[in-house]
């Protein structure tokens, strides 16, 4: 296991090397480094929704609808709880507190 020093200090560097034009590469991958340093540093960028794979797009629009999960899964024909992993997801990548704020978020809010 890796101390959180430790981690935050490679996570750092890696966001360093990388910034300044660098091809260096930590252990940890750049998508694990920025969580390292979004923890460590308290500073979390709500993702946008580019940053949503497809399957996250289409449940995002479905929540943006008013489906519940049931019809989400029936209609995209997944299991539900596919849908409840994909619609936990979302919410985390959009740091959003729950579906009215994604379903907001959804049909162009902020």
């Amino acid at each position: 296991m890796v101390s959180a020093g430790a981690a935050w200090a490679s996570a750092r560097a890696c966001s360093t090397r990388r910034a300044h034009g660098s091809q260096w590469r930590s252990r940890f991958g750049a998508g694990v480094a920025s969580r390292i340093l979004a923890v460590t540093t308290g500073r979390r960028q709500p993702a946008r929704e580019g940053s949503l794979t497809d399957r996250e797009r289409d449940v995002l629009a479905m929540i943006g609808e008013g489906a519940s999960n049931a019809q989400i899964a029936r209609a995209l024909g997944l299991s539900l709880k596919t849908v409840q992993n994909y619609v936990s997801r979302v919410l985390e990548k959009l740091q959003v507190a729950d579906r009215t704020q994604a379903a907001i978020r959804a049909r162009g809010g902020h």
